[in-house]
């Protein structure tokens, strides 16, 4: 192969990569003008950069708790029933030897004002199942269902009860594509990818729903051992 094929063909790729980091770059500043306008219809606050050190912050939260280089952006800040949230795009990076690999998603955490045993509930996957098979097995509801699509891991069994009653059984297979996690005093929905705009609408919708389904008793009785700040 001659020099003018070498140079056609280092100026074809370097072109390539070019035209590659002038689309994300469109799609990262088109992605953050609709949350922004999206922020604004709601009357919330919008931030390119992370304010709130959200890694730390929520550092516990499975689905941010991973790798390093962790960090939030495009940030959300709002209030839904008398309760601030955050909505986020979140990135980490992985190591294995020599490669590396970015991971993205993103999250919306409510913050409330008592603080919640422990309880993650997603869909279950094939390596639970796995899991389950060799003894590390979730908890199992009466709902045959939704023992068998959901994965659900407490520190209190009696929490994750009170927490998953039959409408709220109902109301999360509905709409399955939601994990949720309560830990602290505050409440984390994901999906374990990067929401479309539509998605952080949903998302905070459903986190609204969700807490409206918490049982009175169980805000009185989390209230009353002292759980509440």
């Amino acid at each position: 192969m001659g020099d003018v094929a070498h140079i056609i063909i280092f100026f074809a790729a370097l072109a390539a990569v070019v035209a590659v980091l002038i689309y994300r770059f469109y799609t990262a500043s088109k992605r953050r003008d609709e949350l922004a306008l999206l922020a604004m219809k709601m009357g919330c606050e919008f931030h390119i950069n992370d304010p709130f050190n959200i890694a730390m912050l929520y550092d516990g939260f499975d689905c941010i708790s991973c790798g390093h280089d962790r960090e939030a952006s495009n940030v959300i800040v709002g209030r839904v029933d008398n309760r601030d949230f955050k909505a986020f795009d979140y990135s980490y990076k992985t190591s294995s030897g020599k490669s590396e690999a970015v991971h993205r998603l993103s999250a919306i955490v409510l913050d409330t004002d008592v603080a919640f045993p422990g309880l993650l509930i997603r869909l279950e996957s094939v390596f639970d199942r796995l899991a389950g098979a060799i003894g590390f097995d979730d908890i199992d509801f009466e709902s045959d269902e939704f023992s068998r699509r959901f994965y659900v891991k407490s520190d209190d069994k009696k929490f994750a009860y009170d927490v998953i009653h039959e409408k709220m059984m109902e109301f999360l297979m509905a709409d399955p594509r939601w994990g949720v996690q309560m830990l602290l005093r505050s409440v984390m929905v994901y999906t374990g990818s990067t929401f479309t705009v539509e998605e952080f609408s949903a998302g905070i919708e459903f986190l609204r729903e969700f807490m409206g389904l918490l049982p009175d008793y169980l805000w009185q009785t989390l209230r009353g051992s002292g759980r509440s700040r």
